[in-house]
């Protein structure tokens, strides 16, 4: 059996987002396992935040390089050792609390009691797989898959179905459910999605489909389509992500930086196969855009 590595990296807390790109970039499950505000690590530098990653044993030296070639800058301390299995739960606990992602929709633990001030609670068992909703990549995509929900609604359209591409834990299929989509499919690359979405669907009474086979194999169309992935997949992803969105339907893109977006749309914009009425917004240096197509 191949034994896991921890990798702790510290970095000046002001280039947590971007280390957190690169970490996702690289393909490599982390968590931030202490920053000022949690005080875990009583040598934790102030104004430093503590990230880890767990790649095999085989595969360090590779995962290392990969990540110093996408890093901000070089971490300011490196600590390597054998991880043995890792608890997911356990590591998370020690940040993930329940949070407000809009002013109606909470995301949260299940060892926590939910908010009642807010409609919706989207209750996460987190795990490898990406999505907490404390990202903010991932707070852009659900509060423009509320709006769009929302206007669905208005106009006598209930229950839209709605495809989330690059699904991870279910975070953001599991709230259009819980808002009022009717079928909802989420993809994934990444076969370990398929166990804890199940599970999270299940935590919430929200159930969902989860496939791992690539888009172009998906079939159907869906009047709300969610993408929150990496730019360059975005990209890679332009017409099939278009084919995929139903005439009069909505196409919600994230997780893009802020410095990208001036760049990234009109290329994007430029692989489509008809003209979409644009919605840009930034949260924490990041950017994300809702796309309204004709009927």
């Amino acid at each position: 059996m191949k034994q896991l590595i921890e990798i702790r990296l510290r970095f000046p807390a002001s280039e947590i987002e971007a280390a957190e790109f690169a970490y996702a970039s690289a393909g490599q499950a982390f968590a931030v396992l202490d920053e000022p505000e949690l005080g875990l690590s009583p040598d934790l530098p102030p104004g430093t935040v503590e990230l880890a990653f767990w790649p095999q044993e085989d595969s360090e030296e590779e995962a290392i390089l990969e990540l110093e070639e996408r890093l901000p800058r070089r971490a300011l301390s490196m600590v390597r050792a054998r991880a043995g299995k890792v608890d997911w739960v356990e590591r998370w606990k020690k940040y993930f609390h329940w949070e407000k992602v809009t002013p109606s929709l909470a995301v949260g633990p299940p060892w926590e009691p939910a908010p009642q001030d807010v409609t919706w609670r989207v209750m996460i068992s987190p795990g490898e797989a990406f999505g907490t909703g404390n990202h903010a990549t991932t707070r852009l995509c659900m509060g423009m898959a509320q709006e769009a929900l929302a206007a669905f609604a208005a106009k006598g359209e209930p229950a839209p179905s709605v495809l989330d591409v690059g699904c991870g834990s279910g975070v953001l299929g599991i709230a259009c459910r819980l808002i009022g989509a009717g079928r909802v499919l989420g993809t994934d690359i990444d076969e370990l999605v398929l166990d804890e979405c199940a599970r999270n669907c299940l935590l919430n009474d929200a159930p969902m489909e989860v496939v791992t086979d690539p888009l172009d194999q998906v079939p159907g169309r869906f009047q709300l389509v969610l993408a929150n992935i990496l730019p360059n997949t975005l990209k890679t992803l332009a017409s099939e992500l278009d084919r995929h969105t139903a005439p009069g339907g909505v196409l919600v893109l994230s997780g893009v930086p802020e410095n990208a977006a001036a760049s990234f749309l009109p290329s994007f914009l430029a692989m489509l196969s008809r003209p979409a009425t644009v919605t840009q917004r930034v949260l924490d240096t990041w950017w994300a855009a809702t796309l309204t197509f004709d009927r």
